[in-house]
């Protein structure tokens, strides 16, 4: 049970992570498209463009977008359990081995 709850903490620690992460990156990502787009706009109107493609061809190369989609799916399944539901099953379980009775599930 204690584990369950140390993997939700990590998950939940690990998503705010990687969504802040992923936040900074698309920003990284978008100025960079950004200023892609304003060179060949520039060396358009100049008629420069045939010039830099002859010296270096891959100048032009399509520039990927940003992956927006991230497996955040693990140990979603896990009960959502915190530290104080886990200790008054761990007293129950106490409780009920220590008077030699059979126990209720709740």
């Amino acid at each position: 049970m204690k584990e369950t709850v140390r993997r939700n903490e990590f998950t939940k620690s690990n998503k705010q992570f990687t969504r802040l992460i992923s936040d900074l990156l698309k920003n990284i990502h978008e100025n960079e498209s950004n200023q892609r787009k304003l060179f060949n706009t520039k060396t358009s109107s100049l008629n420069q463009h045939f010039i830099l493609n002859i010296l270096f061809r891959n100048l032009g190369e399509k520039f990927e977008p940003f992956i927006t989609e991230l497996k955040q799916d693990f140990d979603d399944k896990l009960p959502q359990l915190d530290e104080l539901e886990v200790n008054d099953i761990e007293n129950e379980i106490i409780t009920c081995l220590k008077s030699d009775q059979s126990c209720s599930v709740t």
